[in-house]
């Protein structure tokens, strides 16, 4: 496994990713902020240059936030730009989504296309489970497609190996069967932590107070120290790339 460290790429808070772009927010509370992306073609061919210092290709694209000689050299692309703090980015059936949070915790959900779905538009996007899509309402998650509430409080679903990894609002990590019946769980502890699949046979589990992220093997129920850095922000562009935020001020890990 090797780590990189890209320069010039600490003004990202948070990112997605679909099958064709990589997606960039500098999105913090209360200020201005914007969405912007990246092929992954055009990713994946800047990663193929070892160099990691000095590298512009993932600055920050807004001349009005930081150099302008930086942005002009930023391969990033502007798409949106919000007043309101953007906490997601997914897609449904093609179509993408961004959800808000204003200055008083209310979410707002809408189409990037102009394609709303009414139903979810105060709801937080969870996941992509299996044929569906989950959603974070209240103290319940909602299944889009089964139209269907369940009785659990979760912040984070995974679906591998078909079951659920459930991390719930007490920071609980558990098994579910397809019927979100409880079968265990992996980890007890209520402190804080985030959970992110890897493989079909691995997840992540991150703790922040420890600064480690382990790699828990859903086969063999044991774990193993995957970095010495909390992830508090991942995407999985493919089986060989992992993109990682760690300090929210710091620059993005590349783990390949």
């Amino acid at each position: 496994m090797k780590i990189r460290k890209i320069d010039n790429t600490y003004w990202v808070k948070n990112i997605f990713v679909d099958s064709n772009y990589l997606y960039l927010t500098n999105s913090e509370p209360n200020k201005s902020c914007f969405l912007g992306r990246i092929p992954l073609v055009i990713l994946k061919e800047n990663l193929k240059i070892k160099s990691d210092l000095e590298r512009y290709f993932l600055s920050n694209p807004n001349p009005m936030e930081f150099d302008a000689v930086l942005g002009a050299n930023s391969d990033v692309e502007i798409i949106y730009n919000s007043d309101k703090y953007i906490q997601n980015f997914f897609t449904i059936d093609k179509n993408n989504y961004i959800t808000f949070i204003d200055n008083e915790n209310n979410i707002k959900t809408i189409g990037y296309n102009g394609y709303n779905i009414e139903k979810i538009k105060d709801f937080l996007f969870l996941n992509k489970i299996k044929d569906d899509c989950v959603f974070k309402n209240k103290n319940k998650i909602f299944l889009l497609k089964k139209d269907d509430y369940i009785n659990i409080d979760a912040v984070n679903i995974i679906y591998i190996n078909n079951q659920y990894i459930i991390q719930d609002s007490l920071e609980k990590i558990s098994i579910y069967d397809l019927n979100f019946n409880f079968v265990k769980y992996i980890e007890k502890s209520n402190e804080f932590k985030k959970i992110y699949f890897l493989n079909k046979k691995n997840i992540l589990i991150s703790f922040l107070n420890n600064n480690k992220t382990y790699m828990y093997n859903l086969d063999t129920n044991k774990k193993e120290i995957f970095c010495d850095f909390f992830i508090n922000r991942a995407v999985l562009v493919n089986e060989e790339l992992l993109i990682a935020k760690s300090n929210m001020n710091d620059n993005l890990y590349f783990i390949e």
